[in-house]
């Protein structure tokens, strides 16, 4: 026999049948459904909560030693509606500012605080507290003081 591909070579028949395997029954296998899970039924009260109430943010006053500023603490809003002749006007500046109060010029502590007692006509009284530093720096701010003696 010559080989494959070769000139006179020649084919050989397969007689008979080609060998079977045996294929195997399937097996049914059993299924066992998932249970279902169960989560104890928890019904502890909850008592209902309050809503707070808003709480006042204060804002935050400088520190009096570095950058120029002047706060005013009383009267807090900038204005205040009052029944006696006299207000103390209450602030914080920077400790190297010089403060004046409608041209009178008040102390400056240590920490930068200052008050200045200020007479009040009936009525309406317009308030300007000035602060200024020998650098040059200044700021005003103008406070509304209505005075309304007691009837």
């Amino acid at each position: 026999m010559g080989e494959p591909g070769e000139e006179g070579s020649a084919a050989v028949a397969l007689t008979g049948k080609p060998s079977e395997r045996p294929v195997p029954e399937p097996v049914p296998t059993k299924v066992t459904p998932p249970k279902p899970t169960q989560v104890p039924a928890t019904a502890t009260a909850v008592p209902p909560t309050a809503t707070p109430a808003p709480t006042a943010t204060p804002t935050a006053v400088p520190d009096a030693i570095g950058a120029f500023f002047l706060h005013i603490a009383e009267p807090e809003s900038g204005e205040a509606i009052v029944t006696t002749n006299t207000f103390d006007v209450v602030g914080r500046t920077s400790v190297d500012a010089l403060v004046s109060v409608n041209d009178e010029f008040p102390e400056v502590a240590i920490d930068g605080t200052f008050t200045a007692t200020v007479t009040l006509d009936e009525g309406p009284n317009v308030v300007e507290v000035v602060a200024s530093t020998a650098a040059g720096d200044e700021s005003s701010i103008v406070i509304l003081i209505i005075y309304e003696p007691a009837a």
